[in-house]
């Protein structure tokens, strides 16, 4: 890549640095005034671990995995196809009681059971998953188990949905309950 004709902020760009002038290397003539308050943050956020997150309490209990591996894209790739089902399936049961429809995000899902119906390498299964549908910013409203059976077409059929347990929402996002009366 040639950077010869590279400007920034109107500074030519010289791949000889002996040739920018000492008014150029300081941006010709302006001192750079420096935030120490920001310079701190800046190192801090770099240096220091930190969590923004507060006391949120963390939907996701699958251990986080650094790299890749066939398994996960399998599991993944799965997810995204069983999404709109489980989606559909969520809002069904939550809509009762929230105004808008919770979300469930691929890494909030579960594989909890999965058992070949028609012996092996049959290709009708049934598949149980635990998913925790969250709503603004990952909050949390419940942990449910689905399970579908899946077959040959692609043929996705929800055989049952239980819900295991409701979450409270922070009084600040109350209001996406519906009112019961």
């Amino acid at each position: 890549m040639n950077l010869d004709n590279f400007a920034l902020k109107g500074l030519p760009y010289s791949s000889n640095a002996d040739t920018v002038s000492d008014t150029e290397k300081r941006g010709r003539g302006h001192e750079a005034v420096v935030n120490p308050a920001l310079s701190l943050f800046i190192s801090m956020a770099l240096i220091s671990p930190f969590s923004l997150s507060g006391n949120a309490e963390r939907t996701c209990e699958r251990p986080l995995q650094a790299e890749d591996s066939r398994e996960l894209q399998v599991h993944d790739m799965l997810m995204l196809f069983l999404s709109p089902a489980i989606d559909k399936a969520v809002e069904q049961y939550y809509l009762q009681n929230l105004k808008y429809k919770p979300l469930v995000y691929p890494y909030e899902i579960r594989i909890v059971h999965v058992e070949r119906i028609n012996g092996f390498r049959g290709f009708m299964f049934s598949v149980t998953l635990e998913v925790s549908p969250v709503v603004g910013p990952h909050l949390s409203v419940g942990k449910d188990l689905i399970t579908f059976y899946v077959s040959v077409g692609p043929k996705l059929q929800l055989i049952r949905y239980r819900h295991l347990e409701d979450h409270k929402l922070p009084p600040n996002y109350e209001h996406l309950l519906r009112r019961k009366g």
